[in-house]
């Protein structure tokens, strides 16, 4: 490092340039050498009476022999304060994506997906874990059938995972599925409730209450708008694989996904909530995903200031 900085000095530039970071040594296969980064950003806070709107829609053919269809996979992260029942989003009483409290005092909690359909609501609920920690998880619900149509079995499956960098492994891993059988035409329904047009509400479009929150085990108790912040909302024109989401529980930035042309390819719309701006006077939030034909910028509504929020994460590479 002193030779480096003696050369450097030699043509007159500050050797100060110079940055040297080593750690770890020879990869062995029970343990891989990384760096641990502090990557500082920005998430978007609500408090129960917000939203970002954007058209739930078909998405154009992502490459060369596929077909349009809508999306496969909805990816955010979430971090949550306070313990209640509350939306993260939902699009209408089609489906959405909500926290359930244990009715404890206590931080611990449930992420549940639900759809509707003409036998009335069926819901998936993560297992039990500390969501209500104030610390950001994530999240990832998929269709395991690509482009699914309506008279076949789909499986949904929801996933939440929380990340420790200091010692490299997930905190809590829930994986669970809602198979819904479209053969029948009930379970028809039930995929249709996907697989249709319509605003899709990030923060809760309105309060749940009465015969839905019953037949969503909520003992028909209200279920507020959500409290919290939100960062890095992706839909995904394919079935995003473990592996791509691991590396975004791991690394909230990235945005790989299946295969190397995924970034561009299949984010059809991403909000990265990392903006400094006062939301009463505008309301545009940008859609950042990089494939331009596809983008559409969301519409935030509700806010009266400047609600984005500093986060610093610690994050592997």
């Amino acid at each position: 490092v002193r030779a480096l900085k003696g050369l450097i000095n030699c043509y007159g530039i500050p050797s100060s340039i110079l940055r040297v970071r080593e750690y770890g040594g020879p990869d062995t296969p029970s343990s891989v050498n990384y760096a641990i980064d502090r990557k500082f950003t920005k998430a978007l806070g609500f408090d129960g009476g917000q939203k970002v709107t954007f058209q739930w829609q078909i998405a154009s053919a992502s490459v060369a022999g596929d077909t349009p269809g809508y999306p496969d996979a909805v990816e955010f992260r979430f971090r949550a304060p306070t313990s209640r029942n509350q939306l993260i989003w939902n699009r209408g009483t089609n489906m959405g994506v909500l926290m359930k409290d244990n009715g404890s005092a206590d931080n611990i909690g449930s992420v549940c997906f639900f759809l509707s359909g003409s036998g009335g609501m069926k819901a998936v609920s993560s297992s039990n874990i500390p969501i209500y920690d104030n610390e950001f998880y994530s999240a990832m619900i998929r269709r395991t059938t690509h482009s699914a149509s309506l008279d076949v079995a789909v499986d949904y499956n929801l996933v939440v995972k929380k990340y420790d960098a200091g010692i490299d492994r997930f905190q809590y891993v829930s994986d669970t599925t809602l198979s819904i059988d479209g053969t029948n035409a009930a379970g028809k329904t039930f995929n249709q409730s996907w697989q249709t047009s319509g605003d899709f509400s990030i923060g809760g479009s309105q309060v749940i209450t009465g015969a839905v929150t019953g037949a969503l085990d909520f003992n028909q108790q209200p279920i507020q708008r959500f409290s919290g912040s939100l960062m890095e909302f992706r839909i995904w024109t394919e079935v995003l694989s473990t592996a791509s989401f691991d590396n975004h529980v791991a690394n909230p930035k990235a945005y790989n996904g299946n295969n190397i042309s995924s970034s561009y390819e299949h984010i059809v719309s991403r909000y990265s909530f990392d903006d400094n701006k006062d939301l009463s006077s505008d309301t545009s939030i940008l859609d950042v995903s990089a494939k331009t034909t596809e983008t559409q910028n969301a519409i935030a509504s509700g806010f009266s200031t400047n609600t984005f929020q500093n986060v610093v994460d610690r994050t592997k590479s």
